[in-house]
């Protein structure tokens, strides 16, 4: 009359072996997790880098107008030295390297950098921007490196702007 059926469960055994066999694997891969992410974010700043400065060559031509480059921890205002939180580009047509709300914000980019410092390290006219010329596009007096620095200190980098507006990758050796 009544016909057996068997339970389709774990036992405790087969749930305790499980969840050894998970913290286990998690306790492996966590460290190799964030070393990936490190990389990753590593990875991602040089191309950051020269697509903010691309952008900022072009609209400098097209508008005829100085565009800056400056940190940004709002996202909405210049800040000095906070390259880490993000930055943004404005056309500068008042000529006062400060983003007014009458002028033309182009991009605002945040960083938001978790595993290391991100700053920028200007030339003698323009120490915490960087302005492009609007008769050339090029980044006269404003040139100098974005600096890379991780917590782990084994993955530095320098991105060096020159003078015509390029970029150079160069690894960091200690960070200062």
């Amino acid at each position: 009359m009544y016909s057996y059926c068997k339970s389709l469960a774990f036992t405790l055994l087969e749930l305790i072996f499980t969840i050894v066999i998970i913290s286990i694997l998690v306790m492996i891969a966590l460290p190799h997790y964030h070393e990936f992410r490190e990389n990753q974010e590593r990875a991602q700043i040089l191309s950051t880098v020269r697509q903010a400065i691309s952008q900022a060559k072009a609209n400098a031509v097209s508008y005829r107008s100085p565009v800056i480059i400056c940190a940004s921890q709002d996202l909405k205002s210049c800040t000095n030295s906070q390259w880490h939180k993000g930055f943004i580009i404005f056309l500068d047509q008042n000529h006062n390297q400060e983003f007014d709300p009458h002028e033309k914000l182009i991009q605002a980019t945040s960083t938001d950098y978790q595993y290391g410092d991100f700053s920028w390290k200007g030339g003698v006219t323009s120490k915490n921007t960087i302005t492009f010329q609007p008769d050339s596009g090029l980044p006269r007096g404003s040139m100098g490196h974005f600096k890379y620095c991780a917590h782990s200190n084994k993955s530095n980098l320098i991105v060096r702007l020159s003078m015509m507006g390029q970029t150079r990758l160069e690894e960091a050796k200690t960070c200062e």
